[in-house]
């Protein structure tokens, strides 16, 4: 079995060119004059398909932008929203004693 070389410069180019489209696409639907955040989440989508086609870094940002464009659309459509009450009222006794591994308030046996 061949081994394959591991390029750390270009994985780690590449996760910055996603993570600047992520950042750019953010910037580019809050830049947006439209009222709808549908089509604002939209556009960054058109944009980054236009550039994940090129080659090198711009690419990488183009995918990225598409990505939160995606993840931005979603959610305004509900998707993947779980609502705060689905787990109801949770009421959690913190004492730091017991967590130090003391056990927080004497008890008698």
């Amino acid at each position: 079995m061949a081994r394959r070389k591991f390029n750390v410069t270009q994985k780690l180019t590449t996760a910055a060119g996603l993570g600047a489209g992520s950042i750019a696409a953010n910037m580019l639907a809050s830049k947006l004059p439209f009222g709808d955040d549908r089509l604002n989440s939209a556009a960054p989508i058109v944009v980054g398909l236009f550039l994940a086609d090129k080659k090198g870094i711009v690419g990488d940002l183009g995918k990225g932008m598409a990505a939160a464009g995606v993840s931005k659309l979603a959610s305004n459509f509900g998707i993947g929203y779980v609502p705060q009450n689905i787990l109801g009222n949770v009421d959690i006794d913190f004492e730091p004693e017991a967590m130090a591994g003391g056990h927080g308030k004497e008890m008698d046996f």
